[in-house]
């Protein structure tokens, strides 16, 4: 549901005491913004498969587009999901189109660290690119992403040539490591432990 400059919110200030769906996200106009985050440790769903709890860290990160997304529906909402059996893939997913669907960003991006178990953490992220309606809009898919994902071919041949002689010299060292452990091995089978 998306409302006027706030004074039409339903959800903020009034006594919800219950998740909601994704058709009750509410949304407020903004000026020129940036970018807009959103970080709880509150979200919660269950392993479609064994039943047991999932809990994450997660991040919600956007362009606005003239609108920005009420914080308190926002966390009825990501509520909705506490009981719910779903994969950490498909929830990051989902989420992502929600939001896109109540706020029409210039782009935005689901964060979800899953807290360990079992020993591994997993972290998913969904980024959707530009749904800005307006035509001189001028953001490209480049722009909700990382700057970690640099191309590194810019870099000139010589830098390549010591690159790759570097690697041959780590795998060099590596062969110098098995052979040690060889040797070590031999004493060990040759003392009778």
């Amino acid at each position: 549901m998306s409302t006027g400059e706030g004074q039409d919110l339903e959800i903020l200030g009034s006594d919800v005491r219950g998740p909601i769906g994704p058709d009750r996200i509410e949304t407020f106009a903004v000026p020129d913004l940036d970018e807009i985050e959103f970080t709880t440790e509150e979200v919660a769903a269950v392993c479609p498969v064994t039943g047991q709890p999932d809990a994450y860290s997660t991040s919600i990160r956007y362009g606005p587009s003239g609108r920005a997304i009420e914080s308190k529906s926002l966390k009825l909402y990501l509520w909705s999901f506490r009981d719910r059996g779903i994969f950490a893939e498909h929830l990051a997913a989902e989420v992502a189109e929600d939001l896109v669907a109540a706020v029409v960003p210039r782009w935005l991006t689901v964060t979800l660290r899953q807290r360990v178990r079992g020993g591994i953490v997993t972290t998913v992220t969904a980024s959707r690119p530009s749904t800005d309606p307006r035509p001189d809009s001028d953001y490209r898919d480049s722009d909700y992403r990382d700057t970690d994902d640099r191309d590194t071919d810019d870099r000139d041949t010589d830098d390549r040539d010591t690159d790759d002689r570097d690697s041959d010299d780590r795998d060099s060292d590596y062969r110098d490591t098995d052979d040690r452990d060889t040797e070590y091995q031999d004493t060990d089978e040759g003392s009778g432990r």
